[in-house]
């Protein structure tokens, strides 16, 4: 599997949690850069204590933090493409006061976020049909690129 997903130009990182539950982020080294890359986010993540290095180290961080679970990391939520104003919106006004609730909680561009909505849902419809169907991992993948190319 790691070879395949180094193949896609993909990372896969894996987190214990209690009850045998298992965290599992794939994810883009060079997409994670790119959000990694914007000053406003870095300095969100410096202001939240982290060193900004490498995006594995970055992963690294959140699953020891939610690891140790003393205080979720909603940084995490930059990670997984939302907004940065939102995330620092969701701190600041703990979840409440938002704009739109849908995938995530909106304060900032509702009808930016409606649109990343949409692309969100229709992916997660087709990654779980696939799973359902008894697809691996590998042939979700390689069946979201071939869907996405023809879009």
């Amino acid at each position: 599997l790691r070879v395949f997903l180094r193949e896609q130009n993909l990372l896969c990182s894996t987190l214990k949690l209690k009850g045998g539950k298992v965290l599992v982020l794939v994810y883009s080294k060079n997409w994670l850069r790119k959000i990694l890359s914007s000053f406003t986010i870095q300095n969100y993540l410096i202001e939240k204590g982290y060193l900004i290095r490498t995006p594995e180290e970055i992963i690294c961080e959140i699953f020891k933090r939610i690891k140790t679970g003393m205080e979720f990391p909603h940084e995490i939520g930059v990670v997984l493409g939302y907004p940065v104003e939102d995330v620092i919106a969701f701190e600041k006004f703990h979840g409440k006061n938002y704009k739109h609730c849908g995938i995530w909680k909106c304060w900032s561009n509702v009808p930016d976020a409606l649109i990343c909505e949409k692309k969100f849902r229709e992916c997660s419809f087709l990654c779980s049909k696939w799973f359902d169907e008894g697809y691996s991992l590998c042939q979700i993948i390689k069946n979201y690129k071939k869907a996405a190319c023809a879009a």
